[in-house]
């Protein structure tokens, strides 16, 4: 054994045979096919030429001591022992003037040691055919247990399949219980909707009759009612009537502040309440008891009103007597100024003459687009809108009234509070919408509305304008007829900003009271361009309100200017619309400007007369 021992210590030392009882691995660059490892050092057994008969290397049955082993672990020296005589040779042999030569004994013993470890190998191969039976064995058992393996799945299998086949059939079994319970279902169910069905069908026809019945009562009582609102609107005209008069007597005789105030709100008040309960049964019916209650108040308010009418008649009829005194006095004065008027009135004829006789110079120096085209256009625009404007003529007083204080809506527009503008926009459509069915009383209030915007224009100021404009832009993209009037009422007033319209024709009309005329042009301008840059930015607009915008503007510059009314057209119309065509000629706005400035001004500052407006 200790031989074993020596020759396996001996196989580990050397670095040719060290390898012996490793696998082998694949070649690569860390593993060559030439290297230690993969060479087969057996191979040079008993070759003598391969063996190193250096002093430190021995093949004896020497065993390594203890001391040596922990001497070698600590100066951590190479397991290589093989490797270290080499070297220790090599340098010996460079000290040593000849080689060493080994003597006829060591060689004898080494061929001997040599012997030992070829008897050593051959035992050591008989290994392989005992791996080989054990492993043919092992092959024989994995066989068998296989086979083994094999008749138990067969045997399951079978199993498997019997068991299969008896669940296959149990299910058959219970889904054709399932079946027939299911038409036993179906069964009860029809039979429960039959009944329900009949069930229904006796309730339905019952309450069918109910239905009708209460449908019966509703219709008389609501006719009642109708009748009992009717004679309450009609007892709520004399009432407005009669507080219209009262009003205009006290507008007339101007006695507000000797009127108990307590009194006129109690009327207000009154004929807020009638007003309301009236215009409430359209969308929900009073009850008797208030048309009653309402139809008392109204009559206790009509009593007041007439006392109060009675009063002031009597005082007007008084009032009347003193202002024919006052009159046939101020005949006598009347008489006296006669003369200064007369005078005035020749100073006055001068002036005319000269006004003509400029214009007259003015025709020599341009070209005059006759008047019957600026009339034609507004003869088209009045046939376009001549149903609006003759709608008032088919209705009643009463309906003519009506429409007319509905329309007063339009006068309440406030210039600073939007949300105000707004309820009173929704109020307006609403009232459109009331008068769908009646068209002529629909196309009236549409002209009272639109000649009520107008007005208003005429007496605010830039910010009115604007939420004026706001009204009518919102009211034309629900209603396209409403542009029309519009354009028909604005040309009619300020016929200077219709297309092809000749400035100095149309000012020569008012040059009685320049100052009121440039007034009202300039706020007429202002609120165009407000409408124009409004309807600009409403998408889906069929209004070519840019084109518009620069025909206008195109129209003031291609004429001669005219003191006082070309600077307040240019100024108010730029001032409102200019965006707007910056925003859509963008260059060839900013060019024209450029024209405006350099040549067109200092021709205004030139004709402007003293005393009148410029730029």
């Amino acid at each position: 054994m200790e031989n074993c021992v020596n020759v396996i210590n001996a196989l580990k030392n050397s670095n040719k045979l060290r390898h012996w009882d490793k696998p082998p691995e694949d070649y690569g660059p860390n593993n060559p096919e030439d290297s230690d490892y993969n060479r087969n050092g057996l191979t040079d057994v008993g070759d003598f030429s391969k063996i190193d008969f250096s002093r430190q290397c021995s093949l004896t049955s020497e065993t390594e001591t203890n001391e040596e082993r922990q001497e070698k672990s600590e100066d951590e020296a190479p397991a290589d022992c093989i490797q270290e005589s080499f070297h220790r040779s090599t340098a010996d042999t460079n000290e040593l003037e000849e080689p060493y030569r080994p003597d006829s004994l060591e060689i004898a013993r080494k061929a001997y040691e040599q012997y030992r470890n070829n008897i050593l190998l051959e035992t050591l191969s008989l290994e392989k055919k005992y791996k080989q039976i054990i492993y043919r064995k092992a092959q024989e058992k994995q066989e068998a247990y296989i086979q083994f393996l094999n008749q138990i799945h067969a045997r399951h299998e079978e199993e498997m399949e019997k068991e299969l086949i008896m669940q296959q059939e149990q299910l058959r079994q219970e889904e054709h219980q399932l079946r027939q319970q299911e038409d036993e279902a179906l069964m009860a169910v029809q039979k429960c909707k039959n009944e329900y069905t009949n069930q229904v069908s006796i309730h339905s026809s019952q309450l069918l009759e109910a239905v009708e019945s209460a449908r019966r009562q509703e219709a008389e009582q609501a006719n009642i009612v109708q009748s009992l609102v009717a004679q309450l609107q009609t007892a709520n005209v004399e009432f407005v009537a009669k507080l219209d008069i009262m009003y205009q007597l006290i507008k007339d005789l101007d006695v507000s502040e000797t009127i108990n105030m307590p009194v006129v709100a109690q009327l207000n008040q009154t004929r807020a309440q009638v007003e309301g309960v009236i215009n409430g049964s359209h969308q929900r019916q009073p009850t008797r008891m208030q048309i009653d209650e309402t139809h008392k108040v109204l009559q206790q308010g009509l009593t007041i009103v007439v006392s109060i009418i009675q009063k002031l008649e009597a005082k007007k009829l008084e009032r009347s007597n003193l202002e024919a005194e006052r009159i046939r006095q101020e005949d006598e004065k009347t008489k006296a100024k006669a003369a200064e008027l007369e005078m005035e009135q020749q100073q006055q004829a001068l002036r005319q003459q000269e006004m003509i006789e400029n214009q007259q110079k003015l025709e020599e120096r341009c070209e005059v687009v006759p008047e019957s085209s600026t009339k034609d256009r507004l003869m088209e625009l009045k046939q376009k809108v001549n149903h609006l404007l003759e709608a008032n003529d088919k209705l009643s007083k009463d309906q003519q009234w009506d429409v007319r204080r509905k329309a007063t809506i339009a006068n309440q527009i406030n210039k600073e509070n939007h949300s105000i503008n707004r309820d009173k926009l929704q109020k307006l459509l609403n009232e459109f919408r009331e008068r769908k069915a009646e068209p002529d009383v629909l196309a009236s209030f549409k002209n009272s509305v639109m000649n009520n915007i107008v007005k208003q224009v005429a007496i605010l100021d830039a910010l009115g304008a604007s939420a004026y404009s706001w009204l009518l832009v919102e009211l034309a993209t629900f209603h396209p007829d409403m542009w029309d009037l519009f354009q028909y009422y604005l040309f009619k007033i300020c016929s200077t900003l219709m297309p092809g319209s000749q400035i100095y024709e149309e000012s020569l009309k008012f040059a009685e009271k320049p100052d009121v005329y440039y007034n009202q042009i300039g706020k007429y301008c202002t609120m165009y361009g407000f409408v124009l840059a409004r309807l600009s930015k409403k998408q889906g607009s069929p209004i070519k309100a840019a084109a518009i915008g620069w025909e206008v503007l195109a129209n003031i510059l291609s004429q001669e200017p005219v003191s006082g009314v070309t600077g307040e057209l240019l100024l108010k119309f730029i001032v409102s619309g200019g965006y707007m065509l910056q925003e859509t000629y963008g260059k060839q706005f900013v060019k024209l400007m450029e024209f405006t400035t350099k040549c067109y001004l200092p021709q205004i500052r030139e004709n402007t007369e003293e005393g009148g407006k410029t730029v």
